[in-house]
């Protein structure tokens, strides 16, 4: 009488997904925020955080930015805008293909020196 037959191998692992996330690109030069703090915020001694949210293209060129979470002044939050629009980032990827509108927050501080 023969062996039973050997059952089947099991099924391969399904394939792994290699996902990177959105992030500053550190190779290039990114705009000085004191650039662009506006000199009545500054008379008014106005500080604070303007979490910008902003979606890049796939060579990580903002396409979109629009405030998120006020830092508690509108100038600071338009400014903040306009620091977030000129940021540099490496763009998110899967399976090394890089994804298009990919959104994320950054945070743009604005804090006076010597306060």
């Amino acid at each position: 009488r023969p062996p039973p037959p050997a059952p089947p191998p099991p099924p391969p692992p399904p394939r792994q997904v290699v996902r990177t996330a959105l992030k500053l690109n550190p190779k290039s030069s990114q705009p000085n925020v004191d650039d662009y703090y506006p000199e009545t915020s500054r008379r008014l001694e106005e500080e604070g955080v303007a979490k910008i949210k902003v979606c890049v293209d796939t060579k990580g060129r903002v396409k979109t930015a629009e405030v998120e979470e006020g830092s508690g002044f509108a100038r600071l939050d338009e400014a903040g805008m306009k620091v977030a629009k000129l940021l540099k980032f490496t763009p998110p990827t899967i399976d090394g293909q890089a994804v298009d509108d990919a959104c994320g927050t950054v945070p743009i501080r604005f804090k006076l020196p010597n306060k």
